[in-house]
């Protein structure tokens, strides 16, 4: 909490009012961090941030998960290497095939282990964002005409791959603790439970009852509205 109030408070000028669009993002980075939810889904959400505040959203992010075991799902547009040690698993996709799906840190040796060439120096998630782009990929000494041209030929070979076999299997030993995971379901819905607010609904995945929300909601649109007369 410390961290998305630090945030939080970055976000407005001296008298209170938000300025700039990308201390609006901000500001909904947020309050979509204070909701307390078991998933995230994030698209895109470094894009208008600075490298250093991207950065310290992405680990505000990590620490959610350690923490308390809340999952962060990220679409992120030139994640330096910083950012993208912070995750535990990575996804390629192109052409909406998987190409790649597993441990962030085979990620890279498995495209290597296809012949595609890793510069000194780049970011990894630049490199493995290149591998599905034939004018940006490398391809390593040794490997020309060998290597797979199409997203249709990559997603095949990953198919039939030691790590996907891997994920497979670990998702299936995940499905198999079923009263497990309703016990953690539940236990998450009972915090949510206690700490909702008098008035809340009790079905509701909100622990603010819906006319406070309305009431917060007004007054930041007045207050961006007022702050971007100034």
């Amino acid at each position: 909490m410390s961290e998305v109030s630090r945030v939080h408070l970055s976000c407005r000028n001296r008298d209170g009012m938000l300025t700039t669009g990308g201390e609006r993002k901000r500001v909904s980075l947020a309050e979509a961090l204070s909701t307390s939810a078991s998933i995230y889904c994030w698209d895109n959400a470094t894009r208008g941030l600075d490298a250093s505040t991207a950065l310290d959203y992405t680990r505000a992010c990590r620490d959610m998960s350690d923490a308390d075991g809340r999952i962060n799902v990220m679409s992120l547009y030139q994640a330096g290497n910083g950012i993208y040690d912070l995750f535990d698993k990575v996804t390629v996709i192109a052409d909406g095939l998987v190409l790649f799906y597993g441990p962030r840190t085979e990620a890279r040796s498995y495209f290597e282990s296809l012949g595609f060439e890793h510069m000194d120096g780049a970011n990894t998630a630049d490199y493995l964002t290149a591998v599905t782009s034939m004018t940006e990929r490398r391809i390593r000494p040794g490997y020309e005409g060998k290597v797979p041209s199409t997203a249709l030929e990559l997603s095949a070979i990953y198919a039939q791959s030691a790590v996907c076999r891997s994920m497979n299997a670990e998702l299936a030993a995940h499905l198999m603790n079923a009263d497990d995971n309703t016990r953690s379901t539940e236990a998450a819905l009972d915090r949510v439970r206690s700490a909702k607010r008098r008035g809340g609904a009790s079905r509701s995945p909100t622990v603010t009852p819906f006319g406070a929300q309305i009431k917060a909601a007004l007054i930041r649109e007045y207050q961006q509205r007022w702050g971007s007369q100034l």
